[in-house]
């Protein structure tokens, strides 16, 4: 019989310790020098940021841990630690450094270098988004500094990268409306995956791109230094109104001059057609001179009977589906 360990979490050793952290209104957990379950309220924004060196068959050298210090306060923290990763051929180390202020900006970073001359696969950072986030709104930045409208897929894309997410030095998601995360990586090309084909739920953000020969060769001496940065902004670009349609902030306002004297004021009110295709003129009738813009009559069955008044003060009868505060 396996050790329960092993059955549970693939292998027989104690669990990792994990620290809960904030930075302003973002929640999200420390582990083995990786972050993870980057929270706003509910809304889970990034999964997991870490570090993975790959050697040339895709095996992961593993992290060995130490001088770790960390500054944790309720909403901020700043975090350090050195990391060597020696295994075959392999030998390379780098310190990390996590930091996450009060107004909800968390950055990650690696200063490597490497000790000897090896093949890799991979060496960086990787980012995972949670696939409950298929079908959000999106906006990719390219390394040429465009950008480009997407949506983070709803079926599984076999396709890496998953485009347009590729050749990407930033990624952005609305997180809820007039709210969006944006995240920032330097250092490398960094390109997405749909890890949903691995039965594995999320997107993965990773460096270096596919289309370039690997395994690639990295010198004693040479250094690899990359950052990912999230903050959250808000929506800048709301989406369009509809044709015609002006924004809450635009408002009717009506006033009445007394001082000017005159009859009545007539019976008036406003409406809302059940069509919006443009009123043929034939169907104008006694309002063809009418200013007014709202006049449009219609055939709806709940529609009911009311005078509509013009400025050429022609009152006419139409059917109109108005919308009725008792209903």
């Amino acid at each position: 019989m396996l050790p329960k360990r092993v059955l549970y979490y693939g292998q027989d050793r104690p669990l990792p310790q994990v620290t809960p952290l904030r930075a302003g209104p973002l929640s999200l957990l420390l582990e083995d020098g990786d972050l993870r379950y980057i929270k706003y309220g509910d809304h889970e924004i990034i999964r997991r940021i870490y570090v993975a060196i790959r050697d040339r068959n895709w095996g992961t050298v593993p992290n060995v841990i130490s001088n770790f210090s960390a500054e944790i306060h309720d909403d901020s923290f700043r975090i350090t630690f050195d990391v060597t990763n020696c295994q075959g051929e392999i030998d390379f180390s780098w310190r990390g450094s996590l930091t996450g202020d009060s107004d909800g900006v968390i950055e990650a970073r690696m200063d490597g270098v490497a000790h000897a001359d090896f093949m890799k696969n991979r060496i960086g950072f990787c980012i995972l988004y949670p696939s409950e986030l298929s079908g959000a709104a999106a906006r990719v930045t390219h390394s040429s500094s465009a950008t480009e409208e997407a949506t983070l897929p709803e079926d599984v894309s076999p396709n890496q990268p998953v485009l347009p997410f590729g050749d990407m030095n930033g990624l952005a998601h609305r997180v809820q409306p007039g709210l969006w995360a944006d995240v920032r990586f330097a250092g490398d090309i960094f390109e997405m995956e749909d890890q949903r084909n691995w039965t594995d739920a999320s997107f993965k953000i990773f460096c270096t791109p596919l289309s370039l020969p690997y395994p690639a060769p990295i010198k004693a001496g040479e250094p690899v230094v990359q950052s990912v940065t999230l903050r959250l902004v808000p929506d800048a670009d709301p989406a369009p109104q509809p044709a015609g349609v002006k924004s809450a902030a635009a408002r009717l306002s009506l006033a009445v001059d007394r001082s000017a004297g005159g009859g009545r004021c007539p019976r008036s009110g406003l409406a809302q057609p059940a069509t919006t295709s443009p009123l043929p003129r034939s169907r104008w009738s006694g309002s063809r001179s009418c200013t007014s813009g709202i006049c449009a009559p219609t055939s709806c069955s709940q529609s009911r009977t009311m005078p509509v008044v013009c400025s050429a003060r022609q009152p006419t009868r139409r059917r109109w589906a108005c919308r009725s505060n008792s209903r």
